[in-house]
């Protein structure tokens, strides 16, 4: 009898720590999915913002509307006044890639889409960013 009541605190023990090490995990999880969020909303927000950082082809009107972020992939809201720039390929070329290197600069973001006022939409000369893979990213950057 005493064995048996042994072997079912130890189980009882070890279950317990297991749970505990579980919560664990779960809350450095969430602190750090935290952190990641905080950093991409810092890098997005200063890209339009922040006067030393601040691309020059981004309109100066561009608000981040809201970033969310749920581990793996990012959507960054924009205003529409992202497409007040003026015009041409060559601009909204570099538009693009500032904000794909604004986003995949954050080493956890695998996917980034662009939503401009909370749709999906082209830029003026046609560009969109959606679904965007870091594969994608690193492939074209190898081409330039």
């Amino acid at each position: 009898m005493s064995v048996k009541l042994n072997v079912r605190g130890w189980v009882k023990m070890v279950k317990s720590i297991l749970l505990s090490m579980l919560v664990v995990a779960i809350n450095v999880t969430n602190l750090y999915s935290c952190d990641v969020k905080a950093e991409i909303e810092t890098a997005f927000y200063s890209l339009v913002v922040d006067v030393e950082t601040k691309n020059e082809f981004i309109p100066s009107q561009t608000k981040v509307l809201s970033v969310q972020w749920d581990g793996k992939t990012l959507v960054v809201d924009v205003s529409k006044e992202i497409g007040d720039y003026g015009g041409g390929t060559a601009i909204e070329h570099e538009i693009m890639c500032q904000l794909l290197n604004t986003a995949f600069s954050i080493q956890e973001v695998e996917v980034f889409t662009l939503l401009i006022e909370g749709e999906e939409k082209y830029l003026p000369e046609g560009t969109e960013i959606l679904n965007y893979t870091r594969q994608r990213y690193l492939n074209n950057v190898a081409r330039y």
